[in-house]
């Protein structure tokens, strides 16, 4: 199946199936709330440190530090709501269910399925956490440094003790560091993008073991199948950019589509390797 037929069944299924929208309500409303506190943290942050440049480097420092945590407790909590959203689109998808409520969101959390979900999806989030550590230290590098310039161009009181550190050269090495990093996290993010689905049909046939072995399916589903996935998420480049501009509102149209075609992926991928196996 091509990407092409992948996103136009994807957008056929998803305007004709009740429910899609609501499955991805939670991680929809959580995405934007962060992006609006976020975006509200950094711009008091910024206006602080200009108006008052005492201990600019260590306040910068614990600003980031916590804008970190944070954003990985986020991505933690929106990861366990997507998985919870795919599981009942597969339902959908095999003809399970004809369509989902609100409280259909959270119903497995309340079932025999709720811990190897909750270990399972824990053991990819860590993977991925370590995965991207080296873009998170690129990008932070990258944003102390210009937050510093700015500072320095808005504040010249500040100048002095921000020139110290160079953020120009902070920057350049961010940008390296990030390149070298987002590389190293797509490799990794590619091979296991295929968990949160070989976790539903490993619970349904009973054949669930482990989080080790659903990862390990996931790594082998995904041989030879990188370049299509790619493909897939680039066809949805326009729609991400949009979603970051509107803090996430353009999220309630975006969400259910982009998973559907992600199901649809899985759903072919596993027909083609069983009519190779045969």
């Amino acid at each position: 199946m091509t990407t092409n037929n992948i996103v136009s069944r994807a957008m056929a299924i998803r305007e004709r199936t009740k429910g899609t929208t609501i499955l991805f309500l939670p991680s929809i409303l959580l995405a934007i709330c962060y992006a609006l506190s976020t975006t509200i943290f950094r711009l008091f942050t910024f206006l602080s440190l200009r108006q008052d440049s005492a201990l600019v480097e260590s306040r910068l420092v614990s600003s980031v530090t916590l804008a970190y945590f944070s954003r990985e407790g986020i991505h933690l909590l929106l990861q366990l709501l997507i998985g919870l959203a795919c599981f009942h689109l597969l339902e959908l998808f095999r003809g399970d269910r004809q369509e989902v409520t609100l409280k259909d969101c959270f119903s497995l959390l309340k079932s025999d399925w709720a811990k190897p979900i909750c270990m399972t999806l824990l053991f990819q989030y860590l993977i991925h956490m370590v995965a991207g550590l080296p873009a998170a230290i690129g990008s932070t590098l990258w944003l102390t440094g210009l937050t510093m310039r700015s500072l320095m161009v808005l504040s010249p009181g500040v100048m002095a003790e921000l020139a110290s550190h160079q953020p120009d050269q902070m920057m350049a090495r961010g940008v390296i560091l990030f390149i070298v990093g987002i590389v190293l996290y797509f490799l990794v993010y590619y091979a296991y993008s295929q968990t949160v689905f070989v976790l539903f049909d490993h619970l349904d046939n009973a054949s669930y073991t482990n989080p080790l072995n659903v990862l390990r399916e996931s790594r082998l589903l995904m041989k030879g199948n990188y370049w299509q996935r790619i493909r897939l998420d680039l066809s949805f480049l326009g729609w991400f950019v949009g979603e970051l501009v509107t803090l996430h509102l353009l999220s309630i149209f975006v969400q259910p589509y982009y998973h559907i075609a992600r199901t649809i992926f899985y759903e072919a991928i596993k027909a083609k390797i069983k009519t190779v196996s045969e």
